[in-house]
């Protein structure tokens, strides 16, 4: 079959990655003009893919110029007729053409809510107040991350119409991929810059291998040094540390220095420790790259990180995936240390989880049986350590309804994607099923939205201070 003729799922991955490369450094300097025109044209384009199209739309390109005239059909009629676009991409183009525009809208065509929370600089939160306080807890996931960014990206286009609800945030907690997210955003970076640096750093840090490689061979050493240098470049400054950080923020992973292994919290404010003492301002020492990269230490990818003797850190994941019960704890120490604070707004973004469906457990005195029966233990076990922690969602729920603390979670359905995998297309279809899911639950966003707004509006008589200062 002659190269023009074939549909852009069957090139090569080095074509695929170089074709999606190209269109990534043109979306970093283009204007939303500039997207919406690059649209049309990939669209008439022989061998760009579904990918291409909805990464534009998702990085802000309007697809009303698809609609006139019928251009969007038509052209993909042509394409197909060429063999451009097999039967198969033809749906997902199709599927394309029918929830654009809705999906465009309902991020760009709301009516902004004004929510100042307090801050005399709504952006750099260095005068929060320390009651009502808006906290933000991002998961762990790998490469699933992006599905948060996403998350994060619509909620604020639909709120505010610009890229500022991590603004209103006084406080984040991140785990693994969470704390370099939270991490990120606390330096920041906006939604979009942190879509890139997720993007980028897929084939920057991880080698596509299979866990017999990553076991036996040199590819945890390789990705280890991978994680280094791509941590150097995000936190190049040595400012970049807790300390410096206007907000409160939180980053747990475990130590295995010792057995049993014990929960480790890095913060920049003051708790009641063990002993009954009360802490200064936590670690404030602490550097965003040691505390990403020994929140991310994920076994089997990673070596741990190993910061001191008796400090070598492995992924916060295989405690808290989740950290909604690490954000509970912390607060519950830091009015045990005696700080008034409370809670206005508790905000959950997740990585995604697969649909449910029937489980695959059974035992049996065969070898054959046996060795199913590991892989299923293996799987379920692997469930637990990446994520899919409904018993911490529902007592914070039960939790948040006996205090009437507002929560939310925001997290997908539907996806099910390894938290090291690199293929562009796969890592498109789980945005897109983000994006969907979002579209279907728009309700759960405005209601953040008057929640916000009304925390930020209740009259405060203490003065302003720092979430995180001591008093």
């Amino acid at each position: 079959m002659a190269p023009s003729s074939r549909c852009a799922h069957e090139l090569t991955s080095r074509k695929k990655i170089e074709r999606i490369t190209t269109l990534m450094a043109f979306i970093k300097t283009a204007t939303p003009k500039q997207l919406s025109s690059k649209l049309v044209e990939v669209w008439a384009t022989p061998q760009c893919s579904i990918t291409d199209v909805r990464i534009l739309l998702t990085l802000g390109a309007n697809p009303a110029l698809l609609y006139e005239n019928d251009y969007g059909n038509k052209t993909l009629a042509d394409r197909v007729d060429a063999g451009s676009v097999c039967t198969s991409c033809e749906a997902k183009f199709q599927h394309f053409l029918e929830m654009a525009t809705e999906l465009y809208n309902v991020q760009f065509h709301s009516t902004p809510i004004e929510v100042n929370n307090g801050s005399t600089n709504d952006r750099t939160k260095k005068d929060n107040l320390t009651s009502d306080l808006i906290a933000m807890s991002l998961d762990g996931g790998g490469m699933r991350g992006l599905v948060s960014v996403v998350c994060l990206l619509f909620t604020s286009r639909r709120l505010f119409g610009d890229e500022s609800l991590v603004d209103k945030v006084d406080w984040l907690v991140g785990c693994s991929t969470g704390a370099m997210l939270s991490l990120a955003l606390a330096k920041g970076f906006t939604l979009t810059e942190t879509f890139f640096l997720y993007w980028e750093m897929k084939n920057e840090i991880f080698l596509d291998k299979s866990t017999m490689a990553r076991l036996f061979g040199s590819v945890v050493d390789k990705q280890t040094n991978r994680m280094n240098e791509v941590l150097k470049r995000c936190f190049p400054c040595e400012d970049d540390t807790f300390q410096n950080c206007a907000r409160r923020l939180t980053v747990p992973a475990l130590n295995i220095a010792r057995t049993p292994a014990k929960l480790h919290t890095f913060r920049n404010y003051p708790i009641k420790v063990d002993g009954g003492t009360t802490s200064e301002n936590g670690e404030e020492h602490i550097s965003f790259r040691d505390a990403a990269r020994a929140s991310s230490a994920a076994p089997t990818y990673f070596h741990p990180h190993t910061m001191a003797e008796d400090e070598i850190f492995v992924d916060g994941s295989l405690v808290a995936n989740c950290p909604l019960n690490i954000l509970f704890r912390e607060f519950d120490k830091s009015i045990q240390a005696g700080k008034d604070i409370s809670l206005g707004c508790v905000i959950s973004i997740g990585t995604g989880e697969p649909n449910e469906t029937k489980r695959r457990y059974k035992s049996g005195n065969t070898l054959h049986k046996k060795g199913k029966y590991l892989r299923d233990m293996a799987v379920l076990l692997m469930e637990q350590v990446v994520g899919h922690e409904k018993s911490v969602i529902e007592c914070t729920e039960d939790r948040c309804a006996a205090a009437a603390i507002p929560f939310f979670r925001i997290c997908p359905t539907g996806i099910d994607v390894r938290i090291d995998q690199i293929d562009d297309g796969k890592l498109m279809d789980m945005i897109w099923e983000t994006l969907l899911y979002l579209l279907k639950n728009v309700h759960i966003i405005d209601n953040l939205g008057s929640t916000l707004k009304a925390v930020a509006e209740r009259p405060h008589d203490s003065p302003r201070l720092r979430s995180h200062t001591v008093q």
